[in-house]
C-alpha cells in the first residue's frame, strides 16, 4: 500500500504510489482499431497482439501466428458480438474493422 506524505513544504510525496487498480485488474492495455487497411505485427508498437473483436467482418483476412488464414466473416457465427478472440494475430488485411488488444 503506498504511502502519502506530506512534507515541510506542503508538497505531497507520490513517488511510492503503486499501480492504479484499473492497471492491476485489466486483462488489457492497449486497443488499436484496424480499420480498412492492412496491419502487420512486426514493429516494435504492434508487438506481441493478444487477441482481437471482429467489429465489421467485411471481407477481412485475419493471419494468426501459426496456422492458416481466416476470413473474419467466418468466426462472426462462433463468438458472441464483441468478444475478444484470444488468439495473437500477424496479419490483418481487408475492408471490415477489428480491434486488435494488447495484454498487460
Amino acid at each position: 500500500m503506498a504511502t502519502i506524505t506530506h512534507g515541510s513544504a506542503g508538497r505531497t510525496d507520490v513517488s511510492s504510489h503503486t499501480k492504479t487498480i484499473q492497471e492491476k485488474t485489466a486483462k488489457y492495455k492497449k486497443l488499436v482499431i484496424v480499420k480498412n487497411e492492412d496491419f502487420f505485427a512486426t514493429g516494435s508498437s504492434n508487438d506481441n497482439p493478444s487477441a482481437f473483436i471482429i467489429d465489421v467482418p467485411g471481407n477481412s483476412v485475419i493471419t494468426p501466428l501459426a496456422g492458416e488464414q481466416v476470413r473474419a466473416s467466418e468466426l462472426t457465427g462462433s463468438f458472441a458480438q464483441g468478444t475478444p478472440i484470444e488468439l495473437g494475430v500477424q496479419r490483418i488485411s481487408g475492408s471490415g474493422t477489428i480491434h486488435v488488444l494488447y495484454k498487460y
